[in-house]
């Protein structure tokens, strides 16, 4: 299973941004997710309810957020997450992302990132 195909599967609703960073020498994305285990298809209940998630999006070509000025990201609640294809020549492979975020001062903010790649990782810094 690619990492794309990871990404589809993961149930992200109720989960919590807890830190965003950002690297233009790198051209990479580094979001760190507060994710509700509980809710995924394969947690068994001897596992931890919330875990940490680092989702890396590599190649990125933009990112950006829509929503009040004054909302901060981190510590925002997930509601959904939509992702589309966004390429055309010469960047077929581009793929973009929507995260719709419960705001804490307002109903809703978007963050969309469009990347190449994607890189799941597990509280260890590993790939799952």
């Amino acid at each position: 299973m690619g990492s794309w195909d990871q990404f589809e599967s993961i149930d992200f609703h109720d989960s919590t941004i807890s830190d965003l960073r950002f690297s233009f020498e790198e051209s990479h994305l580094r979001l760190t997710i507060d994710l509700c285990n509980w809710r995924q298809d394969t947690y068994q209940p001897e596992e931890p309810e919330v875990v940490t998630l680092t989702i890396l999006f590599t190649k990125v070509h933009s990112f950006g957020i829509t929503g009040p000025s004054d909302s901060l990201l981190e510590h925002e609640e997930i509601f959904d997450v939509e992702i589309t294809p966004a390429g055309s020549l010469p960047n077929l492979d581009l793929v973009k992302v929507k995260f719709i975020l419960n705001a804490l001062h307002a109903d809703f903010a978007v963050l969309e990132v469009v990347a190449s790649n994607i890189e799941l990782l597990g509280a260890d810094n590993k790939p799952i």
